[in-house]
């Protein structure tokens, strides 16, 4: 098990893990409603490309929620701030669903502190009648909805922690027969962990909103994808169905500097039911962006 930390951020309490390896950099950013153990399939493999550490973001796994609100600019925030208190160097994120929102944020908004990104299945504006998940459409509906907090809390309260790690793998992976017992045990103690935490429900929902908000409204997210500056992958699975896969394919079209990965065996989190493809693709791009990066002809102004 990669060993747990904490980290104050100006007064946050955020909550990480580090699963060691040497060189620069890499932080690993889970999505809505996920944490840590998200990448806990994959932390040993990826830590033989550089230093790994993945963080909860503010509200999620056992990070304090914001008290003036968990939205994308907040979360963006805590986000930067552990990346300096980590690294005076350059980071390397890698971030699935709402965390590749945030690492195309920040890679825009501070592009000499991201070294490259990498982006799985991540949350971005696509087509206007998206593909999506019905039960995931309904998910979303009621958690931006006045008392959708009070719902979310209910129903994690009927399913229980293990109910809420069945419903995960079967939305979130493609093949969930493939999530290892170990990783099964490890998603349902942190779920009956976070239920304590007074603020899970309503962080979720506030996040939700704000990040509905910046998809729907596109123009920031839009900027910062056509933006130049340091490597971008985007690795697409065929078979996510929470992102729709034709947004990654529009964003790849827009700008051509950025390399798509376009996996059909893929769902929405390789990292917990395919670790082992997952590791060889984004070991790949990382040691690739790691020599971009050494080279002084690459390195962002």
């Amino acid at each position: 098990m990669p060993v747990s930390k904490r980290v104050d951020l100006a007064g946050l309490d955020v909550h990480y893990v580090d699963f060691g390896g040497t060189g620069p950099t890499i932080v690993l950013v889970h999505g809505l409603g996920g944490a840590y153990v998200n990448w806990l399939g994959v932390g040993d493999g990826l830590a033989r490309h550089g230093h790994v550490l993945a963080l909860d973001l503010p509200g999620f796994g056992r990070s304090a929620r914001v008290p003036a609100g968990n939205t994308l600019e907040a979360m963006g925030a805590a986000l930067a701030g552990f990346m300096d208190a980590m690294s005076t160097e350059p980071v390397h994120l890698v971030g699935n669903s709402m965390g590749g929102t945030l690492t195309v944020l920040e890679r825009h908004a501070r592009p000499n502190r991201v070294a490259s990104t990498l982006l799985v299945c991540p949350a971005l504006p696509g087509p206007l009648l998206p593909k999506i998940d019905p039960q995931w459409a309904v998910t979303l509906v009621i958690a931006t909805s006045p008392g959708g907090q009070r719902l979310i809390k209910r129903h994690a309260n009927r399913v229980g922690p293990e109910g809420q790690m069945r419903d995960t793998i079967a939305l979130c992976c493609a093949e969930g027969d493939r999530v290892t017992p170990e990783l099964r045990a490890a998603l349902v103690a942190m779920n009956a962990e976070r239920a304590a935490f007074p603020w899970g429900p309503q962080a979720f929902c506030e996040a939700t909103r704000s990040l509905m908000k910046a998809l729907i409204r596109r123009r920031e997210v839009n900027a910062a994808l056509r933006a130049t500056g340091s490597p971008m992958l985007l690795i697409q699975g065929q078979r996510d169905r929470l992102v729709d896969p034709r947004a990654a394919r529009m964003v790849v079209a827009a700008n051509p500097y950025i390399e798509l990965a376009e996996v059909a065996a893929f769902g929405h989190m390789p990292q917990v039911d395919f670790p082992d493809r997952f590791v060889e693709l984004a070991g790949v791009w990382l040691d690739r962006a790691k020599m971009k990066a050494e080279t002084p002809a690459a390195s962002v102004a």
